[in-house]
């Protein structure tokens, strides 16, 4: 049995198309776990039962959707653990893909789809994987990338037995599901789509809110993450995806900040670097190195790093070729001076 925890705050007017997604999967040997963690909206067990009255309801005091999933690995009486956020929807062979490949593997993986939902309803898809990741070596070094819990499908003995739980506070699903990785003995993936996180235009979710308070609680979990794992491949990776996500998409905005708030980006960006400047060692980290050791007008840096950005998309290739020439001549200058 596949036990489907969801994790519910607020979320009223979502929750009847996340069960319903649940009540139509081709796979029926389910059970569905809702767990109210502390709503001020008017949901009560009346609303969730009036779906399906075989649904399990639990209610408590507020305490963040980490300690929410915990309750619920507790509480499940299923031999998997599937998570499905109350804004979300899974399509309707998502368990059967899953519950069918997994078969003497720890975990395993599906694609997820990002659907964006405008004011004007119209939607926008994208995969968070690139077309290219399934086609590559399987192994943690290539998927450590997928940092979110909710597009697996987990055996229950596995997180019981090496006690994997989620974090209290933001940004959860980082140090889970790295411990996942570092743990377990195999696991595997299927490039089939089998969950859709839902991104709507009056979300107020913290993952969509790019405040420097945010991006400080982001990288509290971050460091954690790098103090906990002692794998050095896994931990350069992992400051790589720091370097060109975490920090990128803040920067990408700075232009929109106050003077106050890119001071302490800049502060944040040159303190991540100070302190894991030894792990950056590789080719892939050139244009970092030169920007933070070589540049000290934060001005410029933040700048530089949404040209930089503006490359990695594949917008300007003319603009790569010259940046990178003239990062290669000051390098030069810089080391033979």
């Amino acid at each position: 049995m596949v036990s489907i925890i969801i994790p519910i705050y607020n979320g009223e007017k979502y929750i009847r198309n996340a069960i319903t997604s649940v009540l139509n999967q081709s796979y029926r040997n389910i059970e569905i776990i809702v767990i109210n963690d502390g709503s001020t909206d008017e949901l009560d067990s009346s609303d969730v039962l009036s779906i399906d009255t075989n649904i399990r309801f639990y209610s408590k005091e507020n305490e963040g959707l980490g300690m929410t999933r915990n309750l619920g690995i507790a509480l499940a009486k299923g031999d998997y653990i599937f998570f499905l956020d109350a804004d979300d929807i899974l399509p309707r062979n998502a368990i059967e893909l899953l519950r069918t490949s997994i078969r003497n593997n720890d975990f395993i993986i599906g694609q997820c789809k990002r659907v964006y939902l405008n004011k004007s309803k119209k939607i926008y898809k994208q995969n968070i994987w690139k077309n290219n990741l399934y086609k590559k070596t399987q192994n943690k070094y290539n998927f450590i990338i997928d940092t979110i819990a909710t597009n697996k499908l987990y055996k229950k003995d596995f997180l019981i037995q090496n006690n994997i739980q989620f974090l209290t506070g933001l940004y959860e699903d980082k140090l889970f599901v790295l411990k996942i990785f570092e743990l377990c003995t195999k696991f595997t993936f299927i490039k089939e789509i089998v969950y859709y996180w839902q991104i709507h235009h009056d979300s107020t979710s913290i993952t969509n809110s790019l405040t420097i308070s945010n991006l400080k609680k982001r990288m509290k979990v971050n460091n954690l993450c790098l103090s906990y794992t002692e794998d050095k491949q896994l931990k350069s990776i992992l400051i790589h995806n720091i370097i060109k996500h975490d920090f990128k998409v803040y920067i990408n905005k700075s232009l929109h900040y106050s003077d106050k708030q890119r001071d302490e980006l800049y502060v944040l960006y040159r303190s991540f670097y100070n302190q894991y400047k030894n792990d950056i060692h590789n080719n892939q980290y050139f244009v970092d190195r030169i920007i933070i050791e070589n540049m000290d007008n934060k001005s410029l840096i933040l700048k530089e790093f949404q040209l930089i950005s503006l490359e990695n998309s594949g917008k300007n290739l003319i603009l790569k070729f010259k940046k990178y020439l003239r990062y290669s001549l000051y390098f030069l200058k810089v080391k033979f001076l």
